[in-house]
C-alpha cells in the first residue's frame, strides 16, 4: 500500500493497527505526516506521529472496577501474541493493576491468545477458581459468553465478565456485556487535527495519549 502512494497525491496518511516496524523509511519517501492510530511511532521519524489509547489506564480502569465490586481472584485473557500489537503492553498494564490492589497475578491468570484456544484457557481458570475474567481486544466477549455457557457458568453470579467493546454484540448480550472502550470520536479528532497542522505548518506533539472509557451494564456482580 504504500507504494500505491507514489502515484497519487495526499495530504496525509493513517494507518490504524498496523505495525510500526512497517514505517521506518517513511520520512525518507514522503514529506507528509503520517499519524499511526494504537500503535507508538517508530523512533525519530520525522513527520510520523501516533494516537493511541492510554493502556496503562484501561486496564487499571477494567480491575479496578471489578475489584470495587467484590471480585477476588480476576482471570485475564489478552487478545493477541506476544511481540505484536498491543498484547505485551496489555498484559504487563494487568499485571500492574492486580498487584496494586493485591491480586493473583502469577502466570496460571494471565493468558495471551487468540480466539481459537480461549475455551481451552477459559476452562484452566475456572479450575483456579477465579471469579471474573477480564478479556480486552478482539471479539473476546463472544468468544468469552460462549466459553462460560460450555461450562454452565451464570454471569455475574458465578463469574463476572468485562471485554471490550462490540457495538454490534455488547449491549445486545445476555447479561448485556461490561466493557472498556476507546474514545474513538476523540481519536479521529485528534488524528484529522495533526494533519491540518501539518498542512498549516503548524508544530505538532508527536504522541497522544487518550484514556479509555468504561460501559457499566450487567455482567460485572453488584
Amino acid at each position: 500500500n504504500l507504494d500505491r502512494l507514489d502515484s497519487i497525491q495526499f495530504c496525509g496518511a493513517v494507518a490504524i493497527g498496523a505495525e510500526p516496524d512497517d514505517f521506518t523509511t517513511w520520512p525518507s519517501r514522503f514529506a507528509l505526516p503520517l499519524v499511526l492510530v494504537d500503535r507508538d511511532a517508530p523512533k525519530g521519524c520525522r513527520n510520523v506521529y501516533s494516537v493511541r489509547s492510554d493502556e496503562v489506564q484501561g486496564m487499571d480502569l477494567a480491575i479496578g472496577h471489578m475489584h470495587e465490586r467484590g471480585c477476588r481472584k480476576i482471570g485475564c485473557i489478552v487478545h493477541g501474541e506476544s511481540g505484536k500489537g498491543n498484547a505485551d503492553a496489555r498484559r504487563a498494564a494487568i499485571i500492574r493493576a492486580l498487584k496494586k490492589r493485591d491480586l493473583p497475578a502469577h502466570d496460571a491468570m494471565i493468558h495471551l491468545s487468540a480466539d481459537d484456544n480461549y475455551v481451552e484457557i477459559i476452562g484452566k481458570l475456572l479450575r483456579q477458581g477465579i471469579d471474573a475474567i477480564f478479556c480486552p481486544g478482539g471479539n473476546a466477549g463472544i468468544v468469552t459468553a460462549y466459553a462460560l455457557s460450555l461450562f454452565n457458568k451464570r454471569v455475574p453470579d458465578e463469574i463476572s465478565v468485562i471485554a471490550s467493546e462490540h457495538k454490534q454484540y455488547s449491549r445486545y448480550a445476555t447479561p448485556s456485556q461490561t466493557t472498556i472502550t476507546q474514545d474513538h470520536e476523540a481519536l479521529a479528532r485528534t488524528v484529522a487535527d495533526i494533519i491540518e497542522s501539518s498542512l498549516k505548518n503548524a508544530p505538532a506533539d508527536e504522541q497522544y495519549i487518550l484514556p479509555y472509557q468504561l460501559i457499566s451494564r450487567d455482567s460485572v456482580r453488584h
